[in-house]
């Protein structure tokens, strides 16, 4: 990799980025590199507060997002 440029994660199917950009309203900077074909899922804000709080999606993507606030905490 560049010198300024660095793995942090390794994504597989079904897996989630960006997400917490969903709940803080700020424009997220990531960037990727797929490694094969893919396909992906764009989940806006708007549709996202518009799932139901029961939704399986909606309470799946919070519990990641909880997961992935501690986890960043966990490294300060």
């Amino acid at each position: 990799m560049d010198g300024n440029k660095k793995v942090l994660e390794s994504l597989k199917e079904i897996d989630l980025f960006s997400e917490m950009a969903l709940i803080s309203n700020d424009v997220s900077f990531t960037s990727l590199i797929a490694l094969e074909g893919c396909e992906l899922a764009i989940l806006t804000r708007d549709k996202y507060l518009l799932l139901p709080d029961d939704n399986p999606a909606a309470l799946g993507l919070k519990k990641l997002m909880i997961e992935r606030k501690k986890r960043a905490s966990d490294f300060r």
